[in-house]
């Protein structure tokens, strides 16, 4: 492996910058656990309504919501994906896989996290 790509491999980042998660919560694990439910039924939700909506408008107001969601954790790769469904006039099935793509991946991540949590917690 050359230099650039160990560079390129350090460089990748989360999918959730925890950093600004743990700033938004003030580092209460409580309360991020919260948060991250919430943003777990909003997203949820959100894709749903892109992935079924016949409509423009009503994708466009669902991935704006998904935008302001994943913004919120700190999950800037799905924020990104979202906003770029949110500004497209017309969406390719390859849009919304990529969108789900990046949907999976911060759910796996956040789903890892919280059970981390209450391990945590069951032995403390």
């Amino acid at each position: 492996m050359t230099n650039v790509q160990n560079a390129e491999t350090t460089i990748r980042q989360s999918p959730i910058d925890f950093d600004h998660l743990r700033s938004i919560t003030f580092g209460d694990r409580a309360l991020e656990s919260e948060v991250l439910s919430l943003f777990g039924e909003q997203a949820s939700a959100s894709l749903i309504a892109i992935e079924r909506s016949p409509d423009a408008g009503a994708r466009e107001a669902a991935a704006h919501r998904l935008v302001g969601a994943a913004r919120a954790i700190g999950a800037n790769q799905l924020a990104a994906a979202a906003e770029e469904i949110e500004r497209a006039e017309e969406v390719s099935p390859k849009e919304i896989d990529s969108l789900s793509d990046a949907m999976a991946e911060v759910i796996e991540i956040l789903e890892d996290r919280m059970s981390r949590m209450i391990d945590q917690t069951d032995a403390g």
